[in-house]
């Protein structure tokens, strides 16, 4: 579990940094179309980032426990019972990243069998697909290690 908790942290500063470079870039490309030149790349590339930032923090959220929780309903009930909706709800988050996962694998292989590029970079989305793609299936084994986690400390 220490591992995946480094990696996770890891994924973590990587989105971090995605986040630094879209905040400087799209700065400066305000700047420079304030000054008669305009970046034409920048909307596409920032948008391009976008879709591996998401889910590169997936794993951490769940690490911290950042996942919306409405326990008002669950604070009521006998710890026995509260107990297993804990483990419903990180089943649940397991079996969404499983969605997610074979979404972004149906995404990835379209776009490799297809050679599909962006429209303005040419960029192929398979180099925005497949880190996607890992960050899901780190998602997934990081998610199913919390489950195990979680039922052996209650």
């Amino acid at each position: 579990m220490k591992t995946l908790d480094n990696i996770t942290k890891y994924l973590a500063y990587i989105g971090g940094g995605i986040i630094l470079i879209q905040s400087i870039w799209i700065s400066a490309s305000v700047i420079f179309r304030k000054m008669g030149y305009p970046d034409p790349y920048v909307t596409e590339t920032t948008a391009l980032m976008l879709l591996p930032l998401a889910f590169l923090g997936m794993s951490y959220s769940l690490k911290v426990n950042g996942y919306p929780e409405v326990t008002i309903f669950r604070d009521k009930l006998p710890t026995k019972i509260a107990k297993y909706l804990i483990y419903i709800r990180y089943i649940l988050i397991f079996l969404i990243g499983i969605f997610f996962t074979l979404t972004l694998y149906k995404a990835f292989t379209l776009a490799y069998m297809s050679g599909a590029s962006s429209e303005i970079l040419e960029i192929p989305r398979t180099y925005v697909a497949f880190p996607t793609l890992l960050s899901m299936i780190f998602f997934n084994i990081f998610s199913f290690f919390k489950i195990i986690t979680v039922i052996k400390e209650s």
